[in-house]
């Protein structure tokens, strides 16, 4: 019997490889709905912080049943055009997710298997109640979300290119500070470390998946290629 494939075009890949601006592009191009769930992780990130002091500290030490309960009880919204995630009615959007300290704070969280329960549940009732074809762009979309995504995309860059990527991106986004590339490189490689090698979800390639290297390709060239994925899967006329 054929499993059943869920309306989904599965996007994963590392920090900075460009998940958000193209997972954005198709939507536009072809009217899917955007479901970014880096967004979901940086938000359920900054309203714990704003329960912990030390966060990574205090997963470690806090009971799972009274986390769950926490997480479990939130209101949650989601909306698209632009990204805002709201918790208990507070609402959290670009000007707050995108932060890069708040990229520290999700990959935090993103290893505890409360978080990526409920983050896992909120991402899975969108879907099943609407009747649109989503894109959804993380680090274990094919894999462990929706592993029976009717296409699966996994995108990559070497860690440089992705760093100069995040700089520029937060240099004309005013928010950079004291940032400096170097540094940069240094959270990211920090961030693929800890992503890959968590025991829960780690960050890793679909077998199904079709990978593609954007190191050395402009926007338009990997948006042509997805694509073609695309058109092949029915998802999109050619």
């Amino acid at each position: 019997m054929k499993t059943k494939k869920d309306p989904v075009v599965a996007i994963d890949g590392p920090a900075g490889c460009g998940k958000s601006l193209i997972s954005g592009k198709l939507a536009t191009d072809f009217h899917f709905v955007k479901i970014d769930t880096g967004a979901l992780f940086r938000a359920v990130a900054l309203f714990l912080s704003e329960h912990f002091n030390d966060l990574e500290t205090s997963l470690k030490s806090v009971d799972a049943f009274q986390l769950q309960k926490l997480l479990s009880n939130l209101q949650f919204h989601y909306k698209t055009n632009p990204v805002t995630v709201s918790l208990n009615g507070k609402e959290y959007g670009p000007e707050h997710l995108r932060e890069h300290r708040v990229s520290e704070l999700a990959s935090i969280v993103s290893a505890n298997p409360e978080v990526r329960k409920i983050i896992e549940k909120w991402q899975r009732n969108i879907v099943e109640s609407g009747k649109d074809i989503y894109v959804v762009e993380g680090r274990d979309i094919g894999t462990v979300v929706f592993p029976n995504a009717q296409a699966k995309i996994f995108l990559t860059a070497s860690p440089e290119v992705r760093a100069q990527r995040r700089f520029v991106q937060l240099q004309q986004n005013g928010k950079l500070g004291e940032l400096t590339e170097k540094k940069i490189l240094e959270d990211i490689k920090k961030r693929d470390t800890r992503d890959s090698s968590r025991e829960i979800a780690p960050l890793m390639k679909a077998d199904d998946a079709f990978e593609l290297d954007t190191s050395d390709l402009s926007i338009e060239e990997v948006l042509d290629t997805i694509k073609q994925i695309l058109t092949k899967q029915g998802l999109i006329n050619a």
